[in-house]
């Protein structure tokens, strides 16, 4: 009888062990949707990657940006896709953000564009290295957006200045010339 309630006090042990360890793996699994509800939020692309640099996650804007089909189906980050801004020229790998937080450092661009089939769009690229607790790089997580309306936007300050500039450079000579024949 003793070995029985031996038996019974291991038992309820291991029912409130196994409640707490259920409980525990429901707040991961909830941890874990509310963390991917708020990177798929995100208004720019996040695409992470291995160690080896192969595809690991990308949220809703980097598969819209990448082609959703181009983004899980390589095995490292769809790069035919990134060109050297008004150049048509890939993007070489080694200055390539996420090729460097490969290397261990953070890096950013603005220099880049993702050729799509019916457009050509401008990014700005930031990575960083993701290490482990013995200091070896894990992940490497990056994340990016569209610029073109920034660069709209610039543009058109940039028309606007240089008209100004014109335009006072005439009157400038207007009145240097009115000077002249007084």
């Amino acid at each position: 009888t003793q070995e029985i309630s031996e038996r019974k006090k291991v038992e309820q042990q291991l029912e409130v062990s196994l409640t707490t360890l259920q409980a525990k793996n429901q707040e991961l699994r909830d941890n874990e949707s509310r963390l991917t509800q708020f990177l798929e939020a995100m208004p720019v692309g996040v695409f992470v990657v291995d160690a080896n640099g192969s595809p690991f996650y990308a949220n809703r804007v980097a598969q819209q940006l990448l082609g959703k089909e181009n983004v899980f189906t390589t095995t490292t980050f769809p790069w035919s896709k990134v060109y050297l801004a008004d150049t048509g020229q890939a993007y070489p790998n080694e200055h390539h953000p996420l090729v460097r937080a490969l290397a261990g450092e953070k890096a950013r661009a603005d220099n880049l564009e993702i050729h799509q089939t019916d457009k050509t769009i401008p990014i700005e690229f930031w990575a960083t290295p993701v290490f482990n607790e013995q200091g070896n790089i894990t992940y490497a997580i990056t994340a990016f957006q569209d610029i073109t309306e920034r660069l709209e936007r610039e543009n058109t300050e940039k028309w606007t200045r240089e008209v100004i500039e014109s335009v006072n450079n005439k009157i400038m000579q207007s009145i240097q010339y009115a000077k002249l024949i007084q």
